[in-house]
C-alpha cells in the first residue's frame, strides 16, 4: 500500500510519460524478458521447420506469436508506467488475468509440442525438442510472473 502511494505521487502533473529503468531491474521484469527471448526462440525454432501441413506446430506458432506479441505491451505499458493513470491495482488485474491465460495457453502448446516430437517428427527433431523445452521454461517463467502478481495484488 505504501508503495503504491508513493508510486502515485510520482505521476507528473502534466500528464507526460515516466520511464521507470528499474523495471528491468525487478522480478517481474526480467521474467518478461526471458519470456520475450524465450517465446521468441520457440516460434523460430517450430518455423524453422517443415510444419505447413500439421495442426500442431501451428497451435504452438500462433500461442507463442500471440503472447510473444501481448508481452511486448505488457513490458511497454510496465516499462513506460502507463497503468499509473488508472492505478496500480487495476492493472495488476489485468497482469493476472494475462499471466493465468498464458499459463494455460503455453502449458497446452508445450505439450502439444513434445507430443509432436514422440509422435511424428522426423525432420529437424532437434529444433522440436528444443522448441518444447523452451515453452515449458518459458510456462514456468508466465508462471512465476503470475504468483508475483498475486503478490503485488495483497500488498
Amino acid at each position: 500500500m505504501q508503495a503504491e502511494k508513493g508510486a502515485q505521487s510520482r505521476i507528473p502533473p502534466d500528464g507526460s510519460v515516466r520511464i521507470d529503468p528499474g523495471f528491468v531491474k525487478t522480478l517481474a521484469g526480467i521474467c518478461i524478458i526471458l519470456e520475450l527471448v524465450l517465446g521468441l526462440l520457440v516460434w523460430c525454432l517450430v518455423v524453422a521447420t517443415p510444419y505447413k501441413f500439421q495442426s500442431s506446430p501451428g497451435w504452438v506458432v500462433f500461442v507463442s506469436v500471440f503472447f510473444w506479441i501481448l508481452t511486448i505491451f505488457v513490458f511497454i505499458v510496465n516499462f513506460f508506467c502507463l497503468y499509473m493513470r488508472h492505478g496500480r491495482r487495476s492493472w495488476t488485474i489485468v497482469e493476472i488475468i494475462f499471466n493465468v491465460s498464458a499459463v494455460i495457453f503455453y502449458f497446452s502448446a508445450a505439450i502439444v509440442e513434445a507430443s509432436f516430437v514422440s509422435m511424428t517428427a522426423k525432420v529437424m527433431t532437434g529444433h522440436h525438442v528444443a522448441a518444447a523445452v523452451f515453452a515449458f521454461i518459458v510456462t514456468i517463467l508466465y508462471f512465476i510472473n503470475m504468483v508475483q502478481s498475486f503478490r503485488t495484488l495483497k500488498h
